[in-house]
């Protein structure tokens, strides 16, 4: 009786412990699917930003090294009163600056297009801009399946898919980083779509040799043709290669050297910049360092360009509702904490100390940016849409 009321007092308490248990494993499962269910929209954000993070932990100290030098170049870019990329001394600035900056953007997701959108909706966050603006592209290049655009300058070559999947149209990336066009591979593999894509690793300063006369329904260029020196060269070649009828659609960082424009909205109506002040100079050429690129060239430049390449200039023009550098700053606001992170955790041991310094150096020249956005000095969403004429 003793051996039945211990069997039966084991089997009731093992009973009420499993059922604790349950109750327990249930309680913890919550606990981890309710925030695997409100992160699940964001996985693909979350995996790039820890590959990303990853990438720079483990990057090889000369990419780093590389990365610091070339801003040597980069403060030097303008101040001999030319434009663009000039040497291969710079190409190679370029390419091991961006090599290293791409992974930053995709650190902190929000710039991993590495393009600051016009503010076609303040309502929008910064990437639904990105691609209300690939939506313009979309609509003015007007391109059927079947046909190929040319993308200048791909960055990882979201845009690209993005236009692919919208329209059917094959695409030709261009890009002078290596890093980028690898990825820009694996996303179009991924998706499906990579046999309508193709790589080309090119300073687009040189000729596109390898695409025939007249061949592509359009060409685009989402800020990254400010690195071009000589601009009517470029966009013959633009000419020679895009169809009858076909558009070249350009978002550009340049300078806003026009006085006024009465036609265009208050984001592109006044533009104050003149080359010969130094101040302007100055103040233009910093921003330039902040953002990357080269020293702009002005609309002015660009519009005489356009028309003497032979297109037809459609549309010049900020398209934003509000001036994007507070778009900028916005993004600023969310890289700060990523930033700061970093830094703290290099001080302390638990990552490269160099990493920290990247975030660090990204940082300078900010408030001499804000000054020159905010004086109508330069504009880095200028929008140029051409069309090249019906035979």
């Amino acid at each position: 009786a003793q051996v039945i009321l211990v069997r039966d007092a084991c089997f009731c308490h093992s009973h009420i412990l499993g059922k604790a248990m349950k109750r327990c494993l249930s309680v913890c499962a919550l606990f981890v699917l309710l925030p695997a269910v409100w992160l699940y929209p964001y996985a693909e954000q979350i995996q790039t930003s820890l590959k990303a993070m990853y990438i720079l932990a483990t990057m090889p100290n000369e990419d780093i090294t590389n990365f610091f030098q070339a801003y040597e170049v980069l403060e030097k870019m303008g101040t001999d009163g030319k434009f663009g990329v000039k040497s291969e001394a710079e190409a190679k600035a370029m390419h091991d600056y961006y090599k290293v900056l791409n992974q930053i953007c995709a650190a902190g997701v929000v710039l991993e297009i590495m393009a600051l959108p016009p503010t076609i909706d303040q309502t929008k966050t910064i990437q639904e801009n990105q691609y209300l603006w690939m939506d313009r592209v979309i609509k003015y290049l007007n391109v059927k399946p079947g046909e190929r655009v040319l993308d200048t300058g791909s960055g990882r070559g979201k845009p690209a898919s993005y236009l692919l999947e919208k329209t059917g149209a094959g695409v030709i990336q261009v890009n002078i980083d290596e890093t980028q066009l690898e990825f820009g591979k694996e996303w179009a593999k991924a998706k499906g779509i990579d046999d309508r894509m193709e790589f080309h690793l090119q300073d687009f300063n040189l000729p596109f040799s390898y695409i025939k006369d007249e061949s592509l329904g359009g060409q685009y260029c989402f800020q990254a043709c400010a690195f071009i020196s000589n601009k009517t060269k470029h966009l013959k070649e633009m000419y020679r290669v895009v169809k009858p009828g076909g558009y070249v659609v350009q978002l550009e960082w340049l300078t806003k050297d026009f006085g006024e424009k009465p036609d265009n909205s208050p984001t592109g109506r006044y533009g104050n910049f003149v080359f010969e002040n130094a101040t302007h100079h100055e103040l233009v050429r910093k921003m330039g360092v902040l953002f990357g690129g080269a020293f702009p060239s002005g609309v002015l430049e660009w519009e005489a360009a356009f028309k003497e390449a032979g297109f037809e200039l459609v549309l010049s023009h900020d398209p934003g509702e509000v001036p994007s550098f507070k778009m900028f700053d916005d993004a600023n606001k969310i890289y700060e904490p990523l930033a700061d992170a970093i830094i703290w955790l290099g001080d302390k041991g638990i990552l490269p100390k160099r990493l920290g310094d990247l975030f660090i150096r990204l940082r300078t020249y900010y408030d001499a940016a804000a000054v020159a956005y905010q004086t109508d000095l330069a504009s880095l969403t200028w929008e140029f849409v051409a069309r090249k004429p019906l035979k």
